[in-house]
């Protein structure tokens, strides 16, 4: 059974009805299921829960490794099953020094996942829309939580496709001098929809701000913008407020930022924000589905094109700036 990919190891081994314990990282146990055999008799894992906390489970058979932060350590088997370590891993230093070794691991998986993929998508459209039988409403259901999750799997093929190709100068950028508003103006229009669907006010560019010229790449900023919107959108709650402001700095690059009044970020969360992998564990974040990778490869494309992608705190909501290099 693959869990869902959001939930807590604790309460997905609770909800499997798997033993589980929870250790510090001095090793001491913090807390665990009652039925959780005791550490004295268990001396081979004592290796296992330092220097880092960890989660552990006898599992019956292989589960997967809760909602992506954790290792699945094999240490031996036992009564059909086997004793499992669940150990936080470092994401960035693993990610930043992984992918860009396992080129062609990352190629090859991102080629074949496409065709099944597509595949799937397709024939769940079809299905949709009637062209194999009679869909029951109870049908229609599975297929539109099908269709979702295709979508999900779309959008990480898609992040690890660009971040082999940034990884290894294969994007291909094409910067040029542009106006901030023809800039924003597509980005603008197919985001009005959703923003009265949400009931949230959205204000754009200032008059003057539109004519400032930037060097950059259209297609790839447009989308590092859609990533910034998509955000706001999320994370702001109905009747709400969103912006899009520009500054300019003495060294004559400009900012464009997205502005809102939403949840904001934990501070804890903040120098994290741009780590791959990275969700908080607020319970508002974790609502809405995602991969934690949407702004660590914005930031990146950002700083492909010369620029750069940053976060500054407000008393309500939040502003991410998006920084370009100016152009005459």
């Amino acid at each position: 059974m693959t869990p869902p990919i959001d939930m807590e190891p604790p309460a997905l081994f609770d909800l499997l009805g798997l033993p589980w314990a929870e250790f510090s990282s001095r090793g001491e146990q913090l807390r665990q299921h009652p039925d959780f055999p005791s550490l004295e008799a268990l001396p081979e894992l004592q290796p296992w829960v330092q220097p880092e906390t960890a989660v552990l489970v006898p599992p019956e058979g292989i589960i997967l490794a809760g909602p992506g932060a954790y290792d699945l350590a094999l240490l031996r088997r036992k009564e059909g099953g086997f004793w499992a370590v669940l150990r936080p891993r470092d994401l960035v230093r693993e990610f930043s020094e992984g992918y860009v070794e396992q080129k062609p691991f990352l190629n090859m998986l991102v080629h074949e996942l496409r065709l099944p993929i597509t595949v799937i998508k397709g024939y769940t459209d079809l299905i949709q829309r009637g062209l194999g039988g009679p869909v029951s409403e109870r049908q229609a259901q599975f297929l539109s939580i099908m269709a979702a999750n295709v979508k999900r799997l779309e959008r990480l093929l898609e992040f690890i496709s660009m971040l082999s190709k940034i990884a290894h100068r294969r994007l291909p950028l094409e910067p040029r001098p542009i106006a901030l508003g023809e800039l924003v103006a597509d980005v603008e229009e197919a985001w009005a929809d959703r923003w009265a669907e949400k009931k949230l006010t959205y204000t754009g560019l200032p008059e003057d701000a539109r004519q400032w010229r930037v060097q950059a790449d259209p297609q790839y900023t447009r989308w590092i913008l859609h990533r910034l919107y998509e955000n706001a959108w999320a994370y702001t709650p109905e009747g709400g407020r969103v912006w899009l402001e520009a500054r300019r700095h003495p060294d004559g690059t400009v900012d464009l930022i997205v502005a809102d009044t939403g949840i904001g970020v934990a501070e804890e969360d903040q120098a994290r924000l741009f780590q791959p992998f990275f969700r908080s564990p607020d319970e508002r974040v974790r609502a809405h589905k995602g991969w934690g990778l949407s702004l660590h490869v914005a930031r990146a494309l950002a700083r492909e094109q010369g620029g750069d992608l940053g976060y500054t705190p407000r008393p309500q909501g939040s502003a991410f700036w998006l920084r370009l290099p100016g152009a005459t």
